[in-house]
């Protein structure tokens, strides 16, 4: 009796779907995204599926959310600001390429969900706490959220580094010849990583706010 007690009251949850459905992103991709995939990776019915997402997209806004949440869980609001700022764009930049398709879905968004204005909100109580003016906090919440969110779309559909090369064809010069400073350029160019550039966009970025914050005269 006991174990058909449990089994009446096994019934799918949004939690399970939406973990689902995160996992056959991961592993398979968006086109492998499917409310009958999703049923039978969680056991139930596709009818089930439908009780707690109302179609495909509403799924994919809910997966992405779940990522979001993650990020908003590593709150570091007693950080300097500075390095509340740096922290946030590396946790965005972590959590979104370990999702890639999470950051894709993101740049095509033309709302705001709670889970990334929450997101957000860890990057304004930082700059809140900055000795920027209100104008100087907004133009650095728009900077640095824009910035952060659109090299990693870049990063996750074109990646530098090792998977570039595997990409590209390599111009064949005779064993001794001279290269072309042009080759030399791309043999360089070929070098630079991911985490390379994102460095570099870090950097830039908080030189950037640090002008922002007004002269004491």
């Amino acid at each position: 009796m006991a174990r058909a007690s449990a089994t009446r009251r096994r019934t799918a949850n949004r939690d399970d779907v939406l973990a689902a459905a995160r996992d056959i992103l991961d592993e398979e991709g968006i086109d492998a995204l499917t409310m009958a995939n999703v049923a039978s990776r969680v056991g139930f019915t596709t009818m089930a599926v439908y009780r707690h997402v109302r179609n495909r997209d509403d799924l994919l806004e809910g997966v992405v959310d779940l990522v979001l949440h993650d990020i908003a869980a590593h709150d570091e609001r007693d950080a300097a600001w500075l390095d509340g700022v740096e922290r946030w764009m590396r946790d965005v930049r972590e959590h979104l390429v370990a999702h890639p398709w999470a950051a894709t879905r993101l740049g095509t968004r033309t709302g705001v969900t709670p889970a990334w204005g929450a997101t957000v909100g860890i990057l304004g109580a930082h700059l809140v706490r900055s000795p920027l003016s209100p104008r100087g906090q907004a133009r650095a919440l728009a900077f640095v959220t824009r910035v952060t969110v659109g090299i990693v779309i870049e990063e996750v559909g074109a990646p530098l580094g090792p998977e570039r090369r595997r990409g590209r064809t390599a111009q064949s010069t005779s064993p001794g010849a001279r290269r072309s400073a042009q080759q030399r350029l791309m043999d360089e160019f070929d070098r630079v990583t991911n985490d390379d550039l994102f460095d570099d966009v870090v950097d830039q970025t908080l030189d950037y706010l640090r002008s922002l914050v007004p002269s004491r005269s």
